[in-house]
């Protein structure tokens, strides 16, 4: 029954079941990003750890609502800011390295860490100067509060001293 149509129709009924497989699925991911999206929005903090993960593990697919996921990079809990990190990462590099610059900069140690790591894998040459940048400053930031702590416990020595000092000379002398 198949061989009364020509191969051209056949090609052509094959490539439209593929579109029309290819248009559900950006249709489905469409409907499923501004459902996570909106699931972000209204949740609690893991709700919304969650539903940025699930935005990261689409992929591409979510590409869609991305200039809303940039959002979360500033969110107050700082396990949110490390699933939109990562969730950027995994959408769009391009789009990410700007989100991830900023959270480079972020105040919990575990948004730069996460930060630092993804932007890392973006092989981005401002994005590995920023990274260099950023050890050269903690290294010296490192040796500086050395330098400090040697230089306290230093000053408590002298006071130690300078107390046992106090006190025997004030034996000898007496309490005048």
């Amino acid at each position: 029954m198949l061989n009364r149509f020509s191969r051209k129709y056949k090609i052509l009924a094959g490539s439209a079941v593929i579109l029309a497989f290819v248009a559900n699925y950006f249709i489905g991911s469409s409907e499923e990003v501004d459902r996570l999206l909106a699931k972000a929005k209204r949740g609690d903090s893991s709700q919304r750890v969650k539903a940025v993960s699930e935005l990261g593990r689409l992929g591409p697919g979510a590409s869609s609502g991305i200039s809303e996921l940039r959002n979360y990079v500033r969110d107050a809990d700082p396990s949110v800011r490390r699933a939109t990190a990562r969730a950027l990462l995994r959408i769009d590099r391009n789009e990410a390295i700007k989100a991830l610059l900023w959270a480079f900069d972020d105040k919990d140690a575990g948004v730069r860490m996460d930060a630092a790591e993804a932007l890392e894998r973006t092989g981005s040459k401002k994005a590995m100067q920023m990274i260099n940048q950023s050890r050269a400053q903690h290294s010296v930031v490192r040796e500086k509060e050395r330098i400090e702590s040697w230089a306290e416990g230093m000053r408590r020595e002298y006071k130690k001293k300078e107390k046992k000092r106090y006190k025997r000379h004030k034996r000898i002398y007496g309490g005048r």
